[in-house]
């Protein structure tokens, strides 16, 4: 359980990181691993459904082009969004990273959701074909339930917002300003 006390006691620490200028710089290669795996994720589980024996009709024309794009659209926007995060998540010190309770909770918090979102859209073609339905509605199936996860995570996630800004905001106060010449 995170509590204001473990918030304020490392938003602390951290800005004591901050000053000192420990910050890393990660790697482009680590910052964007994720979203790319993800990606291809999303393309495997479609072109796997496609080739499962559901469509018994030809496969042409729409059927197959618009999850393909649909899939490589949402993985450039997962890419991106999980590239920043991480670049932020891996500037902070690797040491501080791993005694910090908050980097855990919100870790596996992230993980949490990721797994249920890999899971939901990649056996969602496959739920589709089965009912016999036009794979194309993977698109706009896709894009509501990713809409919904987002706004869910948000929700959850801005829960701690408020308490981590107070301490955000103690902590820059107790710094003594020396005034300007």
């Amino acid at each position: 359980m995170i509590t204001n006390k473990i918030i304020q006691q490392e938003t602390e620490e951290l800005k004591q990181i901050l000053k000192q200028g420990d910050l890393e710089i990660p790697s482009m290669w680590t910052c964007v691993w994720p979203g790319l795996g993800i990606t291809l994720w999303l393309l495997l589980c479609v072109l796997l459904s496609i080739n499962s024996g559901f469509i018994v009709s030809a496969k042409q024309g729409s059927e197959l082009e618009v999850p393909l794009i649909f899939c490589v659209f949402m993985g450039l926007m997962i890419t991106l969004g999980t590239a920043n995060a991480r670049g932020t998540y891996l500037a902070v010190p690797h040491d501080f990273r791993e005694k910090s309770q908050l980097y855990a909770f919100f870790g596996r918090k992230i993980n949490q959701y990721a797994l249920v979102y890999m899971l939901v859209m990649g056996g969602m073609p496959f739920g589709i074909l089965f009912l016999g339905l036009n794979l194309s509605i993977y698109a706009l199936i896709g894009i509501f339930f990713t809409v919904i996860l987002i706004f869910i995570l948000s929700i959850d996630i801005s829960r701690y917002q408020l308490s981590m800004l107070s301490s955000i905001i103690n902590t820059c106060k107790s710094d003594s300003v020396t005034p300007t010449k």
